[in-house]
């Protein structure tokens, strides 16, 4: 009888496959053992058991009253607080015609209180340009176009400071 090219195929597939199925079942089946066989290591550790010390009847009564509850520290501060004013609007001065014609430009450092709403109550200056003209149009600029976010403790707008500068230059 002649076999077919696909028939020789089929007979050595089988016989692959039965000669791998042979040689995967016989080592399995020499590794099971008895579970008797197999030692598993332990570890003990012996603890010695103390003696309870005798507690004297006397050693029991204490002076001490029942735990009292802690006070908690009141805060000192809340959120939105300020420590100082904040500049809340703001419009640069208007630079004089006198000071612009002659080409004067300086620093001015001035002292602001602000009241409780927030607007400006005395302007005094700390460092002047060396031109009162420009003084003058920065104080008065705080004055009529400045509004403040007061200084805020506990919740409380309070009146408070503000060192403000502005300087004058010609260089853009």
């Amino acid at each position: 009888m002649k076999w077919s090219h696909q028939q020789r195929a089929w007979i050595i597939s089988i016989g692959v496959h039965m000669v791998v199925l042979l040689s995967i079942s016989i080592p399995l089946s020499t590794q099971v053992k008895d579970p008797a066989d197999i030692s598993v290591p332990i570890h003990i550790q012996i603890i010695e058991k103390k003696q309870k010390q005798r507690v004297d009847a006397k050693k029991l009564v204490s002076n001490v009253g029942p735990p009292t509850a802690k006070k908690k520290p009141k805060p000192t501060s809340l959120p939105g607080d300020r420590l100082s004013p904040a500049i809340a609007q703001k419009v640069f001065p208007v630079y004089p015609k006198k000071a612009l014609n002659n080409d004067w430009e300086g620093t001015v450092k001035v002292k602001v209180t602000v009241s409780k709403s927030g607007r400006p109550v005395s302007v005094r200056v700390i460092s002047s340009s060396g031109h009162s003209i420009l003084d003058r149009s920065f104080v008065r600029a705080i004055k009529k176009n400045y509004l403040f976010d007061p200084k805020r403790k506990m919740g409380k707008n309070m009146a408070g400071t503000i060192i403000l500068s502005h300087t004058f230059s010609l260089k853009v």
